[in-house]
């Protein structure tokens, strides 16, 4: 009798270390741009970025983020999305 085993391999790729040198740097300058601008934005919810994840390439970042201090976490999300323009502006 044969017996016949499948073990699938994934992948996972490191980012190199200039992906995470620019993920921190946006990751930090970001952070400064929601503290100035954002009370104007927010109101009183807190929002802290908590990782920045980058292509190989650079050309694109996805930012994960936390929201404090508020019921409405829905309503801070469309705020940051209404008003995303003036934050890459800031940054």
């Amino acid at each position: 009798m044969i017996t016949f085993v499948v073990i699938t391999i994934r992948v996972i790729r490191m980012e190199s270390k200039r992906q995470l040198q620019v993920a921190e740097l946006i990751k930090r300058n970001f952070g400064t741009v929601l503290q100035e601008k954002g009370i104007y934005i927010f109101g009183e919810a807190f929002v802290t970025i908590t990782a920045v994840k980058l292509t190989p390439d650079l050309s694109m970042a996805k930012l994960y983020f936390s929201i404090f201090n508020t019921e409405d976490k829905n309503e801070v999300i469309l705020l940051m999305r209404k008003n995303m323009h003036t934050l890459k502006q800031a940054l």
